[in-house]
This record gives C-alpha cells, sequence and structure tokens, in this order.
C-alpha cells in the first residue's frame, strides 16, 4: 500500500510517502532491499518489521466466535449461502 500525503504550510510543501510491505521471511532478499533502497534515494528510513497476525487463528481464539464460523462454514457446504453481486451487496451493507 502506498499512501502519498501533502503537507502544505506557506513556505513548506512535500510529500511524504509510506509503503506497506506484506512479504513472506524468504522474499526479503538482497534485491528486495536494492529495491527500496532505488524507491527511497536519498531518503532516511524508518524499517519496521513484525510478525503477520494468522487471523483463523485469531478469530477462532474466541468460543463464541468459533461456534459462529463453525455453523456458517457448515451452512456454506450444505448450500445455505447466498451469492451476491458487489452491488448488492453494498446496498445491503447500507443498509443496515
Amino acid at each position: 500500500m502506498k499512501r502519498l500525503l501533502k503537507f502544505y504550510d506557506k513556505k513548506l510543501y512535500f510529500y511524504y510517502m509510506i509503503s506497506t510491505y506484506h512479504i513472506n521471511e524468504k522474499e526479503l532478499t538482497a534485491e528486495f532491499l536494492k529495491n527500496i533502497k532505488a524507491h527511497f534515494k536519498n531518503k532516511a528510513l524508518t524499517l519496521t518489521i513484525s510478525e503477520e497476525i494468522d487471523t483463523t487463528n485469531y478469530l477462532l481464539a474466541s468460543a463464541a466466535n468459533k461456534k459462529h464460523l463453525k455453523k456458517a462454514s457448515s451452512d456454506l457446504q450444505k448450500g445455505k449461502g447466498k451469492e451476491f453481486t458487489v452491488a448488492e451487496l453494498k446496498k445491503f451493507a447500507d443498509s443496515k
């Protein structure tokens, strides 16, 4: 994800870029770092490395969530799901 923020103050105008990379440890290569260096040439950088959260385990950690997700999964396997187009889903979400 790249986000370009503009800051303006009568005499101060600059761009502040934030890039977020979601990669596997094996993808953290010299070539990857070389590309980051080229992208942010001559800039001071702050690098923060963190582990990604396993969302499945996170959601299953709660007994209530686990029960709900297992029932929903079972219902889908039994054909009890409903298909939505993106427009229908937006309309449904906006009505709530």
